[in-house]
């Protein structure tokens, strides 16, 4: 079990944390250090300035669109999230770098 986070902040900083129900949590953290403005800011990539770009990965039309009809949308505070399930693939070794079929979930910047 664990979670990661993208978060800007005058640059890119991201972290992941793995808890497996262990009393001290394993963790790696890193940024890239782009100047804010420049996040986002790759129109050959498709992408839109100042946003991050994320992409879930489904097996077949039909689970994406049930995922896109049972998101949830949640408020905390100010903050509104969208919250999707999205299927683990239990691939063999050998089709994790690179990820075949595509990575579950994908962050551009």
């Amino acid at each position: 079990m664990g979670e990661g986070q993208f978060t800007g902040n005058k640059s890119v900083h991201w972290s992941v944390v793995h808890h497996n129900n262990t009393p001290k949590p394993g963790a790696i953290r890193g940024r890239d250090p782009i100047a804010f403005e420049d996040i986002g800011n790759d129109r050959a990539r498709g992408l839109r300035s100042g946003n991050f770009r994320v992409r879930l990965r489904y097996g077949s039309f039909a689970e994406a669109t049930e995922a896109l009809t049972s998101a949830s949308v949640q408020q905390d505070g100010e903050n509104y999230f969208l919250t999707f399930d999205v299927p683990a693939v239990n691939r063999e070794e050998d089709k994790v770098e690179p990820a075949d079929p595509p990575s579950e979930v994908k962050v551009d910047w």
